[in-house]
């Protein structure tokens, strides 16, 4: 059985896609267990870009409302006072800003 030139295009670009997305799973999200193996740097540094994207859009949402309760609270504060005002300290994960990948994940676990 011979498939047509677009068939055979349309077969090469659905196991290029499904070779992609198997070898991105194996690397970053498949856990070999506790012991070290050859892609627990790489996995540590993708679970810390992961968490520090997903806590980020969590602190801003965090820093927005805090700001509307104090508009609430007190109708005297500006914008310009805004910019100046403090949020209590979170315990939301901010990336460091150390040069390199192994600097940066020393004490990751």
């Amino acid at each position: 059985m011979v498939l047509s030139s677009q068939a055979q295009r349309a077969w090469k670009t659905v196991t290029a896609i499904v070779t992609a997305g198997t070898a991105f799973h194996l690397v970053f999200q498949v856990d070999y267990g506790d012991h070290d193996h050859v892609f627990t740097e790489v996995q540590k540094w993708y679970r810390k870009k992961v968490d520090s994207i997903l806590l980020g859009e969590i602190d801003q949402k965090h820093q927005q409302q805090h700001q509307q309760n104090t508009m609430n609270l007190s109708g005297e504060i500006s914008n310009s006072n805004l910019k100046n005002a403090t949020l209590p300290p979170s315990n939301n994960v901010t990336p460091s800003s150390g040069s390199g990948i192994t600097t940066n994940l020393k004490n990751v676990r």
